[in-house]
């Protein structure tokens, strides 16, 4: 059960939707944003429910689903922002990622006791979310599975033995948590860890809004909790035990950071936290116009320059090797780049989202050139990326022989591509939400390159080939 022919087994006078006995399946989309649907009765004749099979449905308000059905898709009922109310059988085993996300009037949900996984974001965004029951087998717990809803009291199995960083953010509302005696966790002043003071999992909202100096517990080896939400944090305190940042969680408010002098893994220095070798930037908290990279920095750390929200001038040293993802996309007020000759990797989303800087190389540099904010290796045979946001058509280097990995990703702008008759292979995710992108002009026949260019835009209408 997969298709428009669907749309008549709905009531039109009481919007009900009685799946017939019969069906085993049903379908990816196959209720989608359909117009006047209130209630759904799903059979337990029904094994599973597809992907987006009820989702996008605003006046859906009740859901039954009857003992028997075992599988509920990814996005299932994503979007319907009217549901009050759903009943899950024991009998269902599995829930896929994102399955109950944004159905912002649900207020109570038991789960059924057989689930062991909550895949990531199932019910992120269902705002008015207040209270949960989590299965009683429940092992792992996947990112953002209950982030940004209105859980005051949370209980957690004991079972549970994996929870991801972003599992619980944006629970402003969250005040207490309960744990059995056997759980791995603790939960002390507002912050939930393991027992052995590794790892942070929440942090209730009264432990971040009251203070300007944060201070990550000693014992903590990898931080990874959202607080950059948190503009009253001024200052970081890097414990002895800390191996591991993700700085993208780090409010842009921060202008110091502090390192324990027995950490075996970060130092500071002008504004900036390395690694303890010196060999790569993972934080520049400056908020000056003009930064400067120590000489002997090899690598710039993903989300390393967020915190630098005045930059304008940045010298990047001759030492520098590589570049890796999203390091220069919150790049302050900077216009203009110049990459060194010794730059060999360089990441092909290393400046999403920022394209109004003006990126150059220097011409000693073996591994790339840069023509017009587009990056090619150096015999210009493979194009890299693109630096700048393309507006219509773009038309591909007659040189070019390969388009890489990611090459065009979120080039929402473009709206056709002319690609050359040298090209010998594109990857499948080049063309990665290029949401507009419409025609794919190839001077090749079909079936003469390797790769499938056209299986990621969505609103992709044509494929033109040479005759």
């Amino acid at each position: 059960m997969s298709s428009n022919t669907n749309l008549d087994l709905m009531d039109e006078a009481t919007g009900t939707i009685i799946i017939p006995q019969n069906v085993t399946k049903i379908g990816n989309g196959a209720f989608r944003d359909l117009a006047g649907l209130r209630s759904i009765v799903i059979p337990g004749t029904v094994k599973e429910i597809g992907d987006y099979a009820f989702s996008e449905n605003p006046t859906l308000e009740n859901v039954v689903i009857e003992e028997g059905v075992e599988k509920i898709g990814s996005n299932t009922f994503r979007g319907c922002i009217n549901l009050k109310k759903i009943q899950f059988p024991k009998s269902v085993t599995e829930m896929g990622s994102y399955c109950m996300c944004a159905c912002t009037s649900l207020d109570n949900v038991e789960l059924p006791p057989n689930i062991t996984v909550l895949n990531g974001g199932t019910f992120e965004s269902c705002t008015n979310l207040k209270n949960i029951k989590l299965p009683e087998n429940l092992i792992k717990m996947d990112g953002f599975v209950l982030a940004n809803n209105s859980i005051e009291r949370l209980e957690i199995p004991d079972s549970v033995t994996t929870i991801q960083p972003n599992s619980f953010v944006g629970l402003y509302k969250l005040k207490e948590i309960v744990l059995g005696d056997k759980s791995i966790y603790k939960y002390e002043n507002g912050i939930l860890m393991k027992k052995d003071g590794t790892n942070i999992y929440f942090m209730s909202d009264s432990v971040l809004k009251n203070t300007t100096t944060f201070y990550i517990p000693e014992g903590v080896q990898v931080y990874g909790i959202y607080i950059a939400n948190y503009n009253n944090i001024k200052e970081i305190v890097i414990p002895k035990s800390l191996e591991g940042i993700n700085v993208e969680t780090l409010p842009i408010s921060v202008e110091s950071i502090k390192v324990d002098e027995e950490n075996k893994s970060y130092i500071v220095e002008n504004k900036c936290l390395y690694t303890k070798d010196k060999k790569a930037i993972i934080a520049c908290f400056s908020k000056e116009k003009d930064i400067t990279f120590a000489e002997g920095t090899e690598r710039i750390s993903r989300h390393s320059l967020r915190l630098a929200i005045n930059a304008e001038n940045i010298s990047l040293p001759e030492s520098l090797k590589t570049i890796e993802q999203e390091s220069f996309t919150k790049l302050g007020r900077c216009q203009k780049l110049k990459l060194g000759k010794n730059v060999q990797n360089i990441h092909p989303l290393c400046m999403i989202y920022k394209y109004d800087v003006s990126v150059t190389i220097d011409e000693a540099n073996p591994y790339y050139k840069i023509i017009d904010n587009v990056i090619y290796t150096k015999n210009g045979e493979k194009i890299v990326a693109v630096l700048s946001q393309i507006e219509g058509e773009f038309v591909l280097d007659n040189n070019v022989k390969y388009i890489g990995e990611q090459c065009f990703f979120y080039q929402i702008k473009m709206e056709s591509i002319t690609i050359n008759s040298n090209i010998n292979s594109i990857v499948k995710n080049a063309f990665t939400y290029c949401n507009i992108l419409k025609e794919i002009k190839i001077d090749k026949k079909e079936g003469e390159i390797e790769g499938a260019p056209w299986s990621c835009p969505y609103g992709l209408r044509a494929v033109f080939w040479k005759k």
